[in-house]
């Protein structure tokens, strides 16, 4: 619930955001995003969304343009594991979708 945000830089920068621009974030988007979804990091034109209503399954982090909620993509892990690429990789964008996969996007606009 404490955060300063954070951020990693090399090309370009991933950015945590803090607890104030999550709220920020929020009320930009009220009554657009499901209740329970919460934008905690931002990488050029990828932003991080946490799913709540997910926690349980393991697939609660996904990416996608904030200006199109209805496109976003899972990460398919923990954030601790996602925190733990991200270090690894010294802040380089990982989640790039495979050109011949096909991953099925996520909405997360609100009914």
């Amino acid at each position: 619930m404490e955060s300063n945000g954070l951020t990693f830089q090399s090309f370009g920068g991933t950015r945590f955001f803090s607890v104030e621009e999550v709220s920020d974030c929020l009320s930009a988007l009220e009554g657009l995003l499901v209740k329970g979804v919460y934008p905690i990091a931002i990488f050029d034109d990828d932003t991080i969304l946490i799913d709540g209503n997910r926690l349980g399954s393991g697939q609660y982090l996904f990416f996608g343009d904030i200006s199109c909620l209805e496109l976003f993509y899972p990460l398919d892990c923990s954030f601790g594991f996602f925190l733990e690429r991200m270090i690894q990789l010294a802040g380089c964008k990982y989640w790039e979708p495979v050109p011949d996969a096909y991953v099925k996007p996520v909405s997360f606009l609100q009914d």
